[in-house]
Formats: C-alpha cells, sequence, structure tokens
C-alpha cells in the first residue's frame, strides 16, 4: 500500500525504525559484503562508495512510497521562494487541445490549469526572466521524473541535477525552464490531476518558452527523465501528429532528450519512422535508473552528459531558425 505510514504517529514511528534498522543492521551488512569482494555488489564496476550510496538512496526512495515526500519543495499550486529563485507562473492553452484530448480531460475530470516553472541559468549568469535568446543559444525544457507522482522542477530538488548537469556540459544551453507540472494522486488522497493534466501543462509550458523568448522551436529542446521522458515523447507526438490541425498550436521543437530505462523496443520504432539518422541512443554502462539525477553516479553521469553535449552540437538544423509568427504561439 502507498503512504500506509503517512500520518503520525506512525509516521514518526516507522522513520525511526527505518532509520535505526538502516544504521545498525543493513549499513554493517552492506559494507560487510561488499569490501569482501566486488563479485557481492550489485554492480562489479562500482566503488564501495557508490555501491552504498545507492543502496542509501534506494532504502529512502521505499521508505517515502510508504510515508510520503519527507522533504516538500513545492508543487503545482506552492513555489519555491528565495533570492536566487527566478519563477514564473504559466498561463493555461485551452485553445490548443484536440477533440481527443478534451474527450479524455472530461472522462478524467481535468482542465488546463495554471502552473508555476523555474528558469535555471548556467553557473555564473544571471539572466533576465524572457530574456531574448544569444545566437546559437538552445534552450531547455525540462520535465522531472517521479512516476507523475513525486519530485519537484523546484530547482532545490535533487531533480535540479539533471538541468545543473546539461548547463555545465552543454555550450550551447545558457538557461533551463524547469517545469511544475501537476502530479496525480489518487488513495488515501482524494483522485487529483490524472492524465491528461500533465500532458496540458507540458503544452503550456512549451508555449510559454516559445512565446517569452520568441524562441524558434528548433532551438528548443525538450528534456525529461523517467516520468519526464515519457512526458516529453507525448507532448512531441502531440505536436508532431496534430500539425497543422489545430489553429496555433506550434511547430515541435528541435529535439527531445528522453532519460529512461529499457527503451530498445523504442528507439528501434523511431529509427524506423525518423531515420536512421534522427535518433541518437546512448546507454550508460551499470547505469542505475535516473542516474543523470545523482552526482555520485560517476563516470557514466559525466559520460551521458557529454553524449548529450556532442548530439545537440552535431544534431541536424542545428543554429538555423525558423520564421517566427507575427503573433507568436499564443
Amino acid at each position: 500500500m502507498v503512504h500506509e505510514f503517512r500520518s503520525q504517529p506512525l509516521k514518526t514511528l516507522y522513520l525511526t525504525f527505518e532509520m535505526a534498522t538502516t544504521l545498525f543492521v543493513r549499513l554493517p551488512f552492506w559494507l560487510v559484503i561488499y569490501m569482501m569482494s566486488r563479485s557481492f555488489r550489485p554492480r562489479k564496476s562500482w566503488s564501495l562508495k557508490k555501491a552504498i550510496l545507492i543502496k542509501l538512496v534506494q532504502r529512502v526512495h521505499f521508505t517515502t512510497v510508504r510515508t510520503d515526500s519527507l522533504l516538500f519543495f513545492g508543487d503545482h499550486l506552492t513555489v519555491t521562494e528565495g533570492l536566487d529563485i527566478k519563477h514564473v507562473w504559466v498561463s493555461p492553452t485551452p485553445h490548443l487541445l484536440t477533440e481527443e484530448l478534451k474527450m479524455w480531460a472530461a472522462a478524467a475530470n481535468v482542465a488546463p490549469a495554471r502552473i508555476p516553472g523555474y528558469w535555471i541559468d548556467k553557473e555564473g549568469a544571471d539572466i533576465p526572466i524572457g530574456a531574448p535568446l544569444e545566437p546559437g543559444e538552445t534552450v531547455v525544457l525540462a520535465l522531472h521524473g517521479g512516476a507523475y507522482v513525486r519530485l519537484s522542477a523546484s530547482p532545490r530538488d535533487v531533480s535540479a541535477h539533471i538541468a545543473r548537469g546539461l548547463l555545465a556540459h552543454c555550450p550551447s544551453v545558457r538557461r533551463v525552464f524547469a517545469l511544475e507540472y501537476r502530479l496525480s494522486r489518487t488513495a488515501p488522497d482524494a483522485p487529483a490531476n490524472a492524465f491528461p493534466a500533465a500532458l496540458f501543462d507540458a503544452l503550456a509550458g512549451y508555449v510559454h518558452v516559445l512565446s517569452t523568448l520568441r524562441a524558434p522551436p528548433a532551438r528548443v529542446l525538450v528534456v525529461g527523465d523517467s516520468a519526464g521522458a515519457h512526458l516529453a515523447l507525448a507532448l512531441v507526438r502531440l505536436l508532431v501528429e496534430h500539425a497543422g490541425a489545430v489553429p496555433g498550436l506550434p511547430p515541435p521543437p528541435g529535439g527531445a532528450e528522453m532519460l529512461v530505462d529499457q527503451i530498445g523496443r523504442l528507439v528501434d520504432c523511431m529509427r524506423r519512422d525518423m531515420g536512421e539518422g534522427g535518433v541518437r541512443y546512448y546507454e550508460a554502462q551499470d547505469g542505475v535508473h535516473d542516474f543523470v539525477m545523482l552526482p555520485f553516479c560517476e563516470p557514466e553521469r559525466t559520460l551521458a552528459l557529454c553524449a548529450i553535449a556532442d548530439w545537440l552540437e552535431e544534431r541536424p538544423g542545428y543554429g538555423t531558425e525558423r520564421a517566427w509568427p507575427e503573433k507568436g504561439f499564443e
């Protein structure tokens, strides 16, 4: 059962039990067996430190599934505040929905809504919100993971490590717009924000980036990890399959980066549709799920980010600009 220990005093009791058993039972056990032989580690290539840290991360994940998030950085109703935080509100785009999406929305009892997002700049930069793109610049729309039920787009959330990794390794990327799409809820909470709520939000976020920066779609990169990768794929598919069918619907972005596991079949289908040169697939050796979000997962994290940077600089059409409509995509 999900969140069965969310309420007090069960939450405190359970967290105390988890902390004690992890510190005094699990951690010593892991240390002993992983020091005995590399063959006992989850991956032989992992260092002792990495093996222990990944086990701890997995344990924290298991714990939060039963207690709900331990730290709250914001959601679609509450933004993270701070002197170093650049948040904006994104207007909904109900006029861009297809008839099929409207039918799904009615069945799920959801509607487009106003949501927040965060601008994250390259280290050392302080780019004004809405500043036009520099020559050769690519702007990133980031969609975080979390199974559609957890994590946040906040710059203080662990998911922000992906945005900062892209900013650090991709010369053309100077800023990332992290979208705080609505998370789904079900029992023991009241059901809320079922599909296609997150897709509505992703579309609104894409339009916001285009219209605010007056950016050509070819200069926008949509990035998603885990559930966010699924959402990125859904957004690009919506834009491609309904191009010209919905008045005002913008063209698809210049690229999409998906950080997900076991997507070999999807890659094969994409290569059949887009051609061998239209898809770049990179698989990190011995990488765990969402390793780009974990700074200690080296060298695979840096190698993956460098591969993304190489693809971004080499991709067909990079640096070209499509004509911007007189009124923008609004």
